[in-house]
């Protein structure tokens, strides 16, 4: 290594610096050219003139000038370096605490984590989703069943994430989701739009797995009734044409269940009639229900 090289590489602020305060013998190094060695001497000199008239102008002004221990230019070099590098990690220390206090919504967009992190929220954009007009807080709290504190903090949460427009009426607030935030645009309303779909996926599952066909089938239970907080549970009442037809189809129910449970995550409770035995006493509370809360998927009930 020569002189130009680690003049080159070495930080300024640090081995310049270095090289005015040590003694020449602490750092002179021994040269195999001559002529290297005299051009070295005589920069080294004149760093040992500049370091003399500090030291006597800091000595005239009743300053202490305090020497660093005797290093080798390699080892100014290395000092050099490792300041460097001690700063960066403070740095990114700094930086780290930061984002620990103010959070990560300081430095990054509001993720799915925040905008679904309750299911009131959740609850909450549904309602909106699916409302044509603002609602206020206690119209929202009335359809999606919520207590007042829950509804009040879900939605503090969604306009404070800008999920949610909020507007100050003369007598109360009106809400509107946010259809230009970006994961309201791209993730909620699509997923929403998914769960519209869902009855018809459910009908093309069972036109296709229950042989054979049922002439009409509805769907009863916590699903249709909206029951979010009820365990997933899906009942479907089959009517065939004939008795036959009827006992044939128990055969697919095992492989229906396995279905709708890999693909919907709910339980089914199927009940299976025909049309020579829907009459019977013990299936009107059967059709009371249905009648008050069933979805007809397909076919046409006598």
């Amino acid at each position: 290594m020569n002189s130009k090289a680690i003049l080159r590489i070495a930080p300024p602020c640090t081995f310049n610096n270095t090289l005015r305060r040590l003694p020449k013998e602490a750092y002179a190094p021994k040269w195999s050219n001559q002529s290297e060695s005299d051009l070295y001497a005589q920069k080294i000199h004149q760093g040992d003139t500049c370091r003399s008239q500090s030291t006597q102008k800091r000595a005239s002004q009743g300053k202490s000038f305090q020497l660093l221990s005797p290093k080798m230019p390699s080892e100014a070099i290395a000092d050099g370096f490792r300041w460097y590098y001690i700063c960066s990690e403070f740095f990114m220390i700094r930086l780290l605490l930061g984002i620990r206090h103010y959070g990560l919504g300081s430095i990054t967009m509001h993720g799915l984590d925040v905008l679904l992190c309750r299911q009131s929220q959740v609850l909450i954009l549904r309602t909106l989703y699916h409302a044509e007009e603002r609602l206020t807080g206690r119209e929202i709290e009335r359809r999606t069943g919520l207590s007042n504190r829950a509804t009040m903090l879900a939605l503090e949460n969604l306009v404070d994430a800008s999920a949610l427009y909020k507007k100050v009426d003369t007598h109360a607030h009106l809400y509107k989701i946010n259809t230009n935030h970006y994961l309201v645009a791209k993730a909620i309303i699509p997923a929403f739009e998914v769960e519209d779909l869902f009855w018809t996926d459910l009908r093309k599952v069972i036109r296709r797995y229950v042989l054979p066909r049922p002439l009409a089938t509805v769907a009863t239970g916590p699903l249709t009734r909206d029951e979010m907080w009820s365990s997933g549970c899906l009942e479907l009442t089959m009517l065939f044409s004939t008795g036959r037809n009827r006992l044939r189809a128990f055969n697919s129910m095992e492989t229906l269940s396995e279905t709708i449970w890999n693909r919907y995550a709910l339980s089914i409770e199927p009940n299976l009639l025909d049309i020579n035995t829907m009459n019977k006493e013990s299936y009107e509370t059967l059709w009371h229900r249905i009648e008050r809360e069933g979805i007809l998927l397909f076919g046409t009930l006598p």
